[in-house]
């Protein structure tokens, strides 16, 4: 989900591993012919959506020999393997008052059981996979917080408390090492299992061996940046009075480049970095204070011309198909980008619909939370500003339901001025609500779309 403002644009499976591109390419008995294809091997069973020759997307890796899901993570070994996707959190919770005895946090009801606790640690990021202990029932406890210090905490009623259980070796998991295709200053990494698998690893600036993300620059060109960059913001600056524009991170590399959205969010511009900054601030040269240590600040530099970052294509969409995937042109073959739906004349994702079955729903405006009357009988949605907004809305069938999130689609209306927004309780009245910051438009929401009208998916092993 992409937020500005407030202003909420549903990317289903956006922020998780259904989010790994997909390597779709030509078949031969059902298989696909280019290198860059994503499969299964002995142990790891590759999993899609199909909606037909052109409208499959990688869903998951399924590890037949554990029995679970798994995506890939740098483990504690440092190697790529296919780690467990349900895991229980083991990060900031202790059983004692020195803060040395982890425990495991975990959902009393949860949606998706597992016998796994995962405990990660930054720079370079890796995780640990635990067993679980027994189940404890603590009187009290504790966690460092942001200040460092072990201090108690309340004791959350809805959760369930585990033992940390040893360290399982990272070796009972399927390790992946590197492929790489390179043309043209980009390259396209694999990720190829020990039990012959293949999976997507990322796009890499070859020029500059880093890690790159394809994004659209002012001149519409799309071109892929590198992953380390930080984020210019018009209240930072890299110096104390405020003058010199700085960009700011927290993330554990230098960063390599320095990108400025647009006001909606969208197309950027990138720069060149200089050295961290000893004294940031933050403010108005009128009103301008020390900004700290955290984030770190950089200045920033001249602005990058688009041909100094490796240009990405789209390759042109198939005839005749209502779903397709969307892919990038890449070394070894394309790699897909998302799922298109040609009859509704949007990009869709692959979610639960308001039927329980699985659908290409829209990429849509939402959720549907917001009320113009106080009443709470019309309801409106936002949407950063420029371009076209989706033309539909998407809502929870069950606001309540804490698992199955099954969604209902609607058509966004016309876009109208709210003089003051409300929100329906947990009680059911209707109450006040702050309106969304920043650059947002406000739309009326329409009437609920049948989900018969969105393709179901069909389960596909390999």
């Amino acid at each position: 989900m992409l937020c500005v403002g407030g202003a909420c644009l549903l990317l289903f499976g956006a922020c998780s591993s259904d989010a790994t591109p997909s390597a779709a390419a030509p078949v031969v008995g059902g298989v696909s012919t280019l290198p860059v294809a994503i499969r299964g091997g002995a142990r790891l069973e590759a999993r899609f959506d199909s909606f037909g020759p052109v409208g499959e997307v990688f869903r998951t890796f399924y590890d037949t020999k554990l029995g679970i899901e798994c995506h890939m993570l740098a483990a504690s070994d440092g190697a790529t393997r296919c780690l467990p996707a349900a895991t229980y959190s083991a990060e900031d919770v202790f059983s004692d008052a020195s803060c040395e005895t982890r425990l495991v946090v975990a959902p009393r009801a949860p949606c998706k059981p597992s016998t796994f606790a995962a405990a990660t640690t930054p720079c370079p990021s890796t995780t640990k996979i635990h067993a679980l202990a027994g189940e404890t029932r603590p009187a009290v406890v504790y966690s460092r917080g942001t200040t460092g210090e072990c201090a108690p905490q309340p004791i959350d009623v809805d959760t369930t408390y585990y033992g940390l259980g040893d360290e399982v070796p990272p070796t009972e998991f399927v390790a992946t090492k590197p492929k790489v295709f390179t043309d043209e200053g980009l390259s396209t990494v694999m990720l190829d299992g020990d039990d012959g698998s293949r999976a997507f690893g990322v796009f890499r600036d070859a020029k500059r061996n880093a890690d790159c993300t394809p994004r659209t620059l002012l001149d519409e060109s799309v071109r892929c940046v590198p992953v380390d960059a930080a984020t210019v913001a018009s209240v930072v600056f890299a110096d104390a009075q405020c003058a010199v524009r700085g960009a700011a991170t927290v993330a554990c590399k230098e960063p390599l480049v320095a990108v400025e959205a647009d006001a909606c969010g969208g197309r950027a511009k990138v720069f060149a970095v200089g050295p961290r900054v000893k004294s940031p601030s933050s403010g108005t040269k009128a009103a301008c204070a020390p900004l700290g240590s955290s984030p770190r600040v950089y200045p920033v530099g001249g602005e990058l011309a688009p041909a100094d970052l490796p240009r990405v294509f789209e390759v042109p969409p198939p005839r005749d198909y209502r779903i397709y995937e969307t892919r990038w042109s890449a070394p070894g073959g394309p790699i897909g980008k998302g799922l298109y739906d040609a009859e509704k004349q949007t990009e869709c994702q692959v979610s639960l619909a308001e039927d329980g079955k699985r659908r290409c729903l829209p990429t849509s405006l939402g959720p549907v939370s917001a009320y113009a009357d106080a009443a709470c009988t019309r309801a409106v949605v936002f949407a950063p500003c420029g371009g076209a907004p989706s033309p539909f809305a998407y809502e929870y069938a069950d606001p309540n339901a804490s698992c199955s999130r099954n969604l209902r689609i609607r058509k966004r209306g016309v876009k109208v001025d709210v003089p003051s927004l409300f929100v329906r309780g947990d009680g059911g009245g209707c109450a006040p609500r702050a309106k969304p910051t920043g650059a947002v438009d406000s739309y009326e929401v329409g009437e609920t779309v049948p989900a018969a009208e969105f393709v179901e998916a069909v389960d596909l092993k390999r």
